[in-house]
């Protein structure tokens, strides 16, 4: 990141310090980096094991630059997108014969669909909300603490700004500028020297694939952030979410953090705090002055503090016992990785589904008559859709645009298949559950493992598709008994203790670690 922020500071002829890059393009330059090393060595692994006899490569494929990290995040899971970079890797790696064919291009293909913010937006609730806010930043103080996007439910955000002592506002973000990509600013390249040809290679695509609102469009960013109707001087910022891709927030926080303003980062729901490998983890604790976690910490990081679940998840209110179905919760097999947490490298992706698919074909039949494979709200639900139907006929597929807490409140048991917020959700709103994962795919930290060895003996985590389905099979007509055993009971108290802590007063506990680090101990 230090090569990158000198290139960057000697592209716009700006001076600032590493924190502040970090903050503005270091969670584009996490992905984009995970992106291109799965499939570099995606590339290179099928080169050194098959005897490839050579590929085919679109030509007159030339992709633009992302607009923005929202544009970026969704082109990504596109065909063009992918095919892009897998041939520049192909050409750098130069070891593979390489025949090129006509490309044609969906138009469509790289779209972004808004239908679900528009539709927001439309909704009463959302303009009376847009109509109070304006009334209320009138009131707002340049001292202010800014919240925005911190995960609490709003009106407990709202609540947390009265005890605060300021008014409450629900501050919106802008979109930000719309810049084309110029070639004459493409021409930059990252100081230092690569160490391998990975490296060297990354560095030559990071110039070409950074989104423009950090390259072309920096001035108009800089410019816009100094037009928003925020506090000129917030003591504090805190958010949970608009720091990884809400690039205007992110252009202001960094603008604030160099002006002495503290920037506080919650987590960003689950994974955090159990995995091996969790990159963004590492970068949001080091850009922030505080890191608030669900309940776990660290000993050597002082800025590791636990508050509490943030979501402050509660029970849906009905007996889960006596309900019909089971819903497993699964990830998108089709879309190419987009996260830097796990990657399809040896064929991960395969072996999920196919996990999947061994885990129930053998539940007995009346459980997998119950069951509603709950599929991830991606771009390829249609194609998960297919396989399953290609695998069960008639098993039941929600294409996850159905709201989760209706498929919750007609569901005895829930079934976690991937390391994510969900489970941790389930454990907190007290619905029976059951996980499983390949723990190669997902692997744990070694301060996680006790904790899920005693979800293990317990028969809530399992390693094995055929562990997890027996024992669904030995509890489902007396899931209250095994959920509200003592033993399991204690169990699970325990782990939510440590990684989705019910707080009794949970702004009390957010209000006091604020106020420490502004010097505010009312």
């Amino acid at each position: 990141m230090a090569d990158t922020a000198a290139s960057l500071n000697n592209l716009h002829q700006v001076d600032y310090g590493i924190r502040y890059w970090n903050i503005l393009v270091g969670e584009w330059i996490l992905i984009f980096t995970n992106l291109l090393f799965e499939r570099w060595q995606a590339i290179t692994l099928a080169i050194q094991k098959y005897d490839l006899s050579g590929t085919l490569l679109f030509a007159g494929l030339e992709l633009e630059p992302s607009i923005d990290s929202k544009h970026f995040s969704s082109r990504v899971k596109c065909d063009d997108w992918n095919h892009s970079i897998y041939a520049s890797i192909i050409r750098s790696v130069g070891d593979l014969n390489v025949e090129t064919v006509a490309w044609s291009r969906d138009e469509g293909s790289t779209d972004t669909d808004n239908t679900v913010e528009t539709q927001q937006e439309q909704h009463w609730k959302f303009r009376l909300l847009r109509f109070y806010s304006q009334f209320a930043q009138k009131w707002s103080r340049e001292h202010d603490v800014f919240l925005t996007s911190t995960y609490l439910p709003l009106r407990e955000e709202l609540k947390l700004q009265l005890r605060l002592g300021q008014v409450p506002t629900n501050w919106t973000i802008p979109h930000p500028p719309e810049i084309p990509a110029k070639s004459h600013l493409r021409k930059w390249e990252l100081v230092g020297h690569p160490t391998n040809s990975f490296e060297q290679h990354l560095r030559k695509l990071i110039p070409e694939h950074m989104p423009t609102v950090f390259v072309e469009g920096y001035a108009q960013l800089c410019n816009q952030i100094e037009q928003l109707p925020w506090p000129k001087s917030p003591r504090l910022i805190w958010t949970s979410n608009a720091h990884i891709y809400e690039d205007v927030f992110k252009a202001w926080a960094a603008r604030k953090t160099v002006e002495g303003s503290k920037l506080f980062i919650g987590q960003h729901g689950g994974h955090y705090g159990v995995a091996r490998w969790k990159p963004a983890e590492r970068l949001h604790v080091e850009i922030s002055d505080a890191f608030l976690t669900w309940g776990w910490r660290t000993d050597d990081e002082q800025r590791v503090r636990p508050v509490g679940q943030l979501k402050m998840t509660k029970p849906l209110g009905i007996e889960h016992a006596i309900q019909p179905h089971a819903v497993m919760v699964t990830n998108s097999y089709c879309t190419p990785p987009t996260r830097p947490e796990v990657g399809a490298m040896d064929g991960v992706k395969f072996g999920y589904l196919e996990w999947q698919r061994q885990f129930v074909a053998l539940l007995p039949n009346r459980i997998r008559d119950a069951l509603i494979v709950r599929l991830h709200a991606g771009q390829c639900r249609f194609d998960d859709q297919l396989k399953w139907h290609r695998y069960f006929p008639d098993i039941v597929v929600d294409d996850g645009a159905r709201n989760l807490d209706e498929l919750l409140r007609e569901s005895r048991l829930y079934i976690a298949t991937y390391n994510s917020t969900g489970f941790l959700q389930a454990f907190t709103m007290n619905i029976p559950t059951v996980i499983f994962w390949n723990p190669l795919h997902w692997e744990l930290r070694d301060s996680a493992l006790p904790w899920f060895s005693n979800l293990a003996k317990q028969g809530i985590f399992h390693t094995e598709p055929v562990s997890a389905a027996n024992h669904i099979a030995s509890v489902w007509d007396d899931i209250d008994g095994w959920w509200s055993s003592e033993a399991v009971r204690t169990c699970i108290e325990e782990f939510v203790a440590q990684y989705s802590r019910q707080s009794r007063d949970l702004l009390h506990d957010i209000r006091h670690c604020i106020g420490t680090s502004i010097g505010d101990k009312s």
